[in-house]
């Protein structure tokens, strides 16, 4: 076996990895978008914890397999070893591209997390501000008041 089917095999490990974490991303953004079950999220979390260990593992693979060949693992060792693996182009554009469409995915996720915190934040300040009155309002528009009277006891 060529040392360029070698690493093909790690680079395509890492491509089958990259695919899988996006799909995760996706049905973390269809649960932060269309519901409010914390199940999913939860159930996204972990898969993609599990997927981050595995892709950390898959990179250390291809570096690991860069270095075996005589490539440094940066973009100056990837550029050299097209240079001698030219039928390796395909796959390397199709992970760089899959890795930026992750990375894009993952930080709208992140955008759309931090709103969702924000306007929780605001709903709990808005209770909290409510609470604070002599009178709030319950599903009846009926107004209750929210301190009881106030007791003056005496010591001595």
């Amino acid at each position: 076996m060529s040392s360029g089917f070698i690493i093909q095999d790690t680079l395509e490990e890492e491509l089958r990895l990259v695919r899988s974490f996006i799909k995760v991303l996706e049905q973390e953004t269809r649960a932060l978008s269309e519901t409010r079950d914390i199940q999913p999220l939860l159930k996204s979390t972990e898969a993609k914890n599990t997927l981050a260990e595995q892709l950390a593992a898959a990179s250390q693979a291809r570096a690991d397999c860069m270095v075996e060949l005589g490539f440094q693992p940066d973009q100056a060792g990837f550029t050299e070893l097209l240079d001698l693996y030219p039928e390796l182009e395909e796959i390397v554009s199709v992970l760089m591209d899959t890795v930026k469409r992750a990375s894009e995915l993952n930080t709208a996720n992140g955008a759309l997390i931090a709103t969702l915190q924000n306007h929780n934040k605001q709903a709990q300040d808005l209770i909290k501000a409510l609470m604070a009155e002599e009178t709030i309002y319950d599903e009846h528009g009926k107004a209750t008041p929210t301190k009881g009277p106030a007791i003056d006891i005496r010591v001595g």
